[in-house]
């Protein structure tokens, strides 16, 4: 038709009718015909005006196609009502024939059934119908999967009624690269940090620095830069920062020269002026937290009573020239901060440091114990070569004899008849009562982490690679000052 430019919406039998005034009367009082209108549900429009003109009449009659709600003319006029209320309130003899003949799309029970088999949902929502006939389809499918033993959930919530849906289910992920050559200790606190990637419902965990290898994703850092303007030494900065976490890795910037201070791993302090200070780490939520207390404890450095006091300076009131000796322009190292680390460049040696740090758990412990003691394990000779076989001299089994435990510093915490041993060189804690044993824990734990420093107790996963420094301290007198140049390759 359309190659000889006929029209193919053009019917022979069939026609609009155009939507002039009465027309509905036109059609009713015109040549028998067959009317193709909506709505479905007869509420109002064109179906509404033609059902009111040919009701009453039995030589219409009327096929409803489609589903209809409860409340509708369309159901209403199914049951074959002798009358039926018009759109203006009056009464209409019905004589018109009904019928119903489903033109819906809508599936049956037996398709719905087939339907929800091949899914295999432990879940069926049923929407979108009448409460009887979804209560129906309920109670079909309930008896159904019921004798099946199948754990088969059918909820029919109500309109507006929340419906929440708990899902209980394993998903596993693969370790690749770097993570899968070094693999966690296997046991139950263990635990595998790394960056989790999905696809196609399959997850794969890995070393954020493989990602580019193993993704093609590429990354990036973001490195943060802030300057504060200081009116105070170095040395008074560096004061500050060790009593606030404990202790700062100290150098030289390899490139620049400037005096630089690693807080945390995270955050370097530079020294680019006499009064000005660059704070440089790399972007991410624990370097951001830790950037921010620093920047608040530098700005804080020219009101703390603390500065004022160690750097003041004796007058001599004579009025002649102060000697090197009378004045105290700066903070040396040997007035470290009461709250900073005792390291070996505040005088203090390794085991002093240790010692010092033992006092703390010891008072801490007390605090909850009571009096404590101290068990020093004296030396042992060394032990007699037995010969081979699975007796010793005497004749008792070794294999149900345990070996002897090494001698190894502890503290004894005493409790009634009870006792606990704190292993000093693994910070264990043993005893044959339990609960006693628990609690000691738990103490420990807490003299661990109040004792300890800031930096001691933060390990930043994002280090920051800003500086180049190398690991270690070059200690270096000169002129009083510690020169020192750490570097590192990020």
């Amino acid at each position: 038709r359309f190659e000889k430019r006929d029209n193919p919406f053009v019917f022979k039998y069939i026609s609009s009718l155009p939507h002039s005034r009465n027309w509905e009367k036109k059609v009713a009082d015109g040549p028998p015909c067959v009317v193709l209108a909506s709505p479905g549900f007869l509420h109002t429009g064109a179906s509404r005006e033609l059902l009111e003109l040919w009701a009453p009449d039995s030589r219409n009659g009327l096929i409803i196609t489609g589903y209809s709600v409860e409340g509708t003319m369309a159901r209403d006029i199914m049951n074959e009502p002798d009358e039926i209320t018009g759109l203006r309130g009056n009464t209409i003899p019905r004589r018109l024939s009904v019928r119903y003949v489903s033109f819906s799309a809508h599936v049956d029970y037996s398709q719905n059934a087939e339907f929800i088999d091949l899914i295999g949902a432990k879940h069926i929502v049923l929407v979108h119908g009448e409460q009887t006939a979804m209560g129906r389809l309920r109670g079909a499918l309930q008896s159904k999967y019921k004798d099946r033993d199948e754990d088969v959930k059918v909820h029919t919530p109500r309109n507006l009624e929340t419906l929440n849906l708990t899902f209980r289910g394993e998903r596993v992920a693969k370790a690749i690269g770097s993570l899968a050559n070094n693999p966690p200790p296997t046991s139950a606190e263990s635990l595998l940090s790394g960056l989790l990637v999905s696809k196609d419902y399959s997850y794969t965990l890995l070393d954020p620095k493989d990602l580019r290898e193993f993704t093609g994703l590429s990354t990036s850092d973001v490195l943060q830069m802030v300057r504060i303007a200081i009116g105070c030494s170095w040395e008074l900065v560096r004061w500050h920062l060790e009593g606030m976490y404990g202790f700062v890795q100290e150098g030289l910037d390899k490139e620049s020269g400037a005096r630089v201070m690693r807080v945390m791993g995270a955050v370097d302090v530079k020294h680019i002026s006499e009064t000005e200070l660059m704070l440089e780490w790399i972007a991410s939520a624990s370097n951001d937290m830790v950037a921010d207390s620093v920047i608040a404890v530098l700005m804080g450095i020219d009101s703390s009573p603390a500065s004022v006091k160690l750097t003041n300076s004796p007058h001599s009131h004579d009025h002649d020239e102060a000697t090197s000796e009378d004045v105290k322009p700066d903070v040396k190292h040997q007035h470290p901060h009461p709250h900073a680390n005792k390291q070996s460049d505040h005088g203090y040696s390794p085991e002093e440091a240790a010692v010092f740090r033992l006092e703390r758990i010891i008072h801490f412990l007390e605090a909850h114990f009571g009096d404590v003691q101290m068990y020093e394990p004296k030396p042992e000779p060394e032990p007699e070569v037995q010969p081979e076989g699975d007796v010793d001299m005497n004749g008792e089994d070794l294999a149900e004899t345990p070996a002897p435990a090494p001698g190894e510093p502890a503290i004894i915490v005493k409790l009634d008849d009870n006792e606990a041993r704190i292993n000093l060189i693994r910070m264990t804690v043993h005893g044959d009562s339990e609960p006693l044993r628990r609690r000691v824990e738990s103490v420990l734990q807490m003299a661990i982490a109040t004792t300890g420093s800031l930096a001691e107790q933060f390990t930043s996963a994002d280090r920051n690679p800003t500086s180049d420094y190398e690991d270690a301290r070059v200690a270096a007198a000169q002129e009083g000052q510690d020169e020192t140049k750490l570097t590192t390759s990020g």
